[in-house]
């Protein structure tokens, strides 16, 4: 899934906060990074962004406008390839019940697991870019 697929998930783009994937986007196009993969999860009042880029991974957060004299904001640093560190993907199906996909990554540190619909697909792509990437450098 890539940032685009979010932000037409996110269903509310007269919001200027419902618009961060466009925001990322911009902003990773702005410093000459190729977007692979990504995924999004709101982690207190902030949404970060987690993106596999053709250089490395993308660890950003959108700051949401707060009131009027705030304006949204994007920031994140990217880890070369070479030094994304212990890459593990793992999908549990039970039969009649839900599958649970699960990524960690060592370093730089990332942990997520979900059963949810809208989480699963996007979270098993970015894996699958992550393990293929950090495993050719």
């Amino acid at each position: 899934m890539k940032l685009t697929d979010l932000y037409d998930m996110d269903g509310f783009h007269h919001d200027v906060n419902a618009r961060a994937p466009a925001f990322v986007r911009d902003h990773l196009v702005s410093a000459g990074l190729e977007e692979l993969a990504s995924v999004d999860f709101w982690d207190d009042d902030v949404r970060r962004f987690f993106v596999a880029t053709d250089a490395g991974l993308y660890i950003g957060v959108f700051t949401p406008r707060r009131d009027i004299r705030f304006e949204p904001k994007v920031e994140g640093t990217i880890t070369p390839w070479q030094d994304v560190r212990g890459v593990h993907v793992t999908i549990v199906s039970e039969i009649g019940d839900q599958t649970v996909v699960s990524l960690k990554i060592d370093e730089p540190e990332f942990e997520r697991s979900s059963n949810r619909d809208r989480e699963l697909k996007p979270l098993a792509e970015f894996g699958k870019v992550c393990l293929l990437r950090h495993g050719r450098h």
